[in-house]
């Protein structure tokens, strides 16, 4: 596998103490034959071709979401326990609002 993040996602919020997090994805290493080694082919894929992905919100609470592709689930920090527990199962954007947005990004 090859994962693929911003590991700083936001880093503008950082003066002005506004939460920051991490981007990441993991796709499946595409097969070279007879070769283990990464080529830069592995890093440039679509996004189509994902396999897992998710964002690493860092606040008062650390906040995971996740897809494995087959919807997209929420996980708050118990720092007590030092593990994620799932708080926001089968995450959904909603058909209306008030307003909300997204950032679509091109390959």
């Amino acid at each position: 596998y090859v994962a693929v993040f911003d590991p700083i996602d936001g880093s503008k919020n950082i003066d002005s103490s506004l939460p920051v997090g991490t981007v990441f994805g993991i796709y499946r290493s595409p097969a070279k034959s007879g070769s283990s080694k990464l080529h830069i082919e592995s890093f440039l894929q679509r996004g189509t071709n994902l396999v897992a992905s998710g964002y690493c919100l860092y606040s008062a609470t650390t906040v995971l979401v996740l897809t494995l592709g087959s919807g997209v689930h929420g996980f708050t920090l118990d720092p007590d326990k030092q593990t994620f527990l799932q708080t926001h199962p089968n995450m959904r954007i909603p058909d209306v609002g008030n307003l909300y947005s997204f950032n679509e990004a091109y390959y």
